[in-house]
């Protein structure tokens, strides 16, 4: 099984063998495809071996002098920090009607509990895609798991579909319509927060411009786990000078 996984990584993100490890000075190649090329086979890399990928892209940050080489590291270096999980491409939001599309009546006191979440876009190029989500569709269950909830509906929906691991089937009760449809959907892998976050900022659905919390969150981790080992790495070249 691990054979077969690290196979479809392999195919989704680069071509590197098994026990293989990237050429990390190819990203600096003048030619812009095999730059691509060496990329994807990096990403696939940090997607299987994250702890060792961390430490090698790390100091190969830190060693080079060159601004372009350091910004193309540091995305490779956001995909080996962040645990890889599935993903399917949807922008979601709260669905407070019931199976049959209507407007719960709440007593007094009482607040409204969604009992789906509307899909308001399907990324193009996705797993949601491929299977035939669709925009206005109101997801109801992820497998045996019904989803009901309160202003965090759809925070609880991400966390449970990212719960499986990338290339997973995972089964969706949708309501489209007046109709309940079941699909399958195999998983992707979860972008990293700063591309969640760009492509979040070029939808025409982000009218606030302020991204999610938890993203928002993650970016800053991010950043400032960086900035603290830059800084490390600083004080121990200053220290070796004296």
């Amino acid at each position: 099984m691990f054979r077969c996984l690290f196979c479809l990584l392999c195919l989704f993100t680069g071509t590197l063998l098994a026990g293989e490890k990237p050429n990390l000075a190819r990203l600096a190649d003048t030619d812009f495809t095999k730059r691509k090329i060496a990329q994807e086979e990096i990403v696939g890399w940090a997607t299987q071996f994250p702890t060792e990928a961390k430490e090698e892209l790390l100091q190969k940050y830190l060693d080079s002098p060159e601004p372009e080489m350091r910004v193309r590291l540091i995305a490779l270096l956001e995909r080996a920090y962040f645990p890889t999980k599935g993903y399917v491409g949807v922008v979601m939001r709260a669905d407070f009607l019931d199976n049959l599309g209507r407007i719960p009546r709440l007593q007094k006191g009482e607040a409204f509990v969604g009992v789906g979440v509307r899909i308001i876009t399907v990324a193009p190029g996705t797993p949601a895609e491929a299977s035939g989500i669709k925009v206005g569709d109101v997801i109801l269950q992820i497998n045996d798991w019904e989803v009901k909830g309160g202003v965090t509906i759809t925070s609880s929906v991400a966390a449970q579909i990212q719960k499986h691991p990338p290339q997973t089937p995972i089964s969706l009760k949708i309501r489209r319509g007046q109709e309940i449809i079941d699909l399958k959907v195999k998983l992707g892998i979860l972008p990293v927060p700063s591309e969640r976050a760009r492509s979040l900022l070029a939808s025409d659905d982000m009218k606030s411009g302020l991204l999610p919390a938890e993203l928002a969150l993650q970016i800053r981790e991010f950043r400032l786990w960086l900035t603290k080992k830059i800084e490390k790495d600083q004080k121990n070249l200053m220290a070796g000078r004296r």
